[in-house]
């Protein structure tokens, strides 16, 4: 069975960028994956692209990357 798929390439590379950051900050003991934190506290680790923070959090929140705590 084939799909079809659009891309968008401005929010994938604004996600990669994003986790990369976190992954660097991590290795480098600034930042802690297991411990819970706020999106103003991951603005921090944001390039500042083209996509709006929100919508980047949004989509990792829809992939299970970033999990909402209550």
């Amino acid at each position: 069975m084939e799909r079809e798929f659009k891309i968008d390439l401005v929010l994938a590379t604004e996600i990669a960028l994003f986790l990369e950051t976190l992954l660097e900050a991590e290795l480098n003991e600034e930042f802690d994956a297991d411990a819970t934190c706020t999106d103003t506290y991951l603005d921090q680790f944001d390039q500042n692209g083209f996509v709006p923070f929100n919508q980047l959090m949004q989509s990792l929140i829809k992939a299970g990357v970033v999990i909402p705590q209550k």
